[in-house]
């Protein structure tokens, strides 16, 4: 199936289905294959089997591109061909399974051409560990230290809050033009052209404001602080998200 010490990739989209449907289990075990590793969840999928020194990792293709079959076509410039599974013809189905192969297949082209044009990275199992791949191949120049301090980790998932989405009008709107808008690659830009907190340095207990004020000119800081406020704009998480006023208890953190 493979040559010796070279590990085969087999990528297909929605792997676990066809390989459930064309008992894969049952092939591999018969050609001498074990299972070495398996992950199965959301639109994730690893399959990795191993028999001396054959290997053979069966990968989904939305690992890396979470995108509906035909929205992958159209990004490329190839249309998906439909079909009624229940009444086309077998030549119709035929012509349909090739083009649906082909879409994936020069999708992929497209995508190794990337990497290697661009010097990005190894390909790797899943779209986030090739970013990690390339963040670590290009980007990482400064060293960023995982600390293991407890006091500070509650601290710092205390202060992630997640976005906030407000909604100014409720119902429909038909008089006017209105206009969806996104933002592409938000981190990498701001993590660009900004400075962020890369190692842990200390865990200060009751510190004055005027102090806490000096050491937020020249460093980063997640602290626990009491808040009076008539504004609802500090998130405070007790089961859910919220925004309270008046004076309570929270934990910030700077940019």
């Amino acid at each position: 199936h493979t040559a010796p010490k070279v590990k085969l990739w087999v990528i297909a989209r929605n792997v676990t289905f066809d390989f459930t449907v064309v008992k894969g289990w049952r092939h591999l075990r018969k050609a001498g294959y074990k299972l070495k590793f398996f992950h199965n969840q959301g639109t994730c999928n690893i399959i990795s089997v191993r028999k001396k020194s054959n290997s053979i990792v069966f990968l989904d293709s939305m690992n890396w591109f979470v995108e509906s079959l035909e929205k992958t076509g159209e990004r490329i410039g190839i249309k998906r061909i439909a079909v009624d599974y229940k009444t086309c013809s077998k030549s119709e189905l035929s012509i349909a399974c090739k083009n649906h192969v082909l879409i994936e297949l020069e999708n992929f082209k497209l995508f190794i051409r990337f990497l290697e044009g661009n010097r990005v990275a190894r390909l790797c199992y899943t779209r986030g560990s090739t970013a990690m791949a390339a963040f670590l191949l290009s980007h990482y120049t400064t060293k960023i230290y995982i600390h293991n301090n407890k006091q500070a980790i509650d601290l710092e998932r205390e202060s992630y809050k997640g976005g906030r989405v407000e909604c100014f009008y409720l119902g429909e709107l038909t008089n006017e033009t209105y206009y969806m808008l996104d933002v592409n690659s938000l981190y990498p830009f701001v993590m660009r052209n900004n400075l962020y907190p890369v190692k842990y340095t200390k865990i200060v207990h009751n510190v004055t404001p005027r102090s806490l004020a000096a050491s937020l000119q020249r460093k980063a800081v997640v602290a626990k602080v009491l808040l009076e406020t008539d504004l609802p704009i500090y998130a405070v998480r007790r089961g859910r998200c919220m925004f309270p006023v008046g004076r309570f208890w929270t934990t910030l953190c700077t940019p």
